[in-house]
């Protein structure tokens, strides 16, 4: 998806294109892109496996 961004005059255009042609919501597309940011470290957060951990903590 990051490498069609360009195309596109804004990130929500690219998701909402793209959305379509895999057949998924632009939600769900741009959550998805926002959990592979914070997965390589590029956006802020906690990544998917660390969550998964700390997910079996308290119960």
């Amino acid at each position: 998806m990051l490498d069609h961004e360009g195309d596109h005059p804004s990130r929500w255009a690219a998701v909402v294109s793209i959305a379509e042609k895999i057949g998924c919501t632009a939600q769900t597309l741009h959550e998805w892109v926002k959990k592979a940011e914070v997965d390589a470290g590029k956006r802020g957060g906690v990544p998917t496996e660390t969550a998964g951990r700390l997910k079996g903590f308290g119960t």
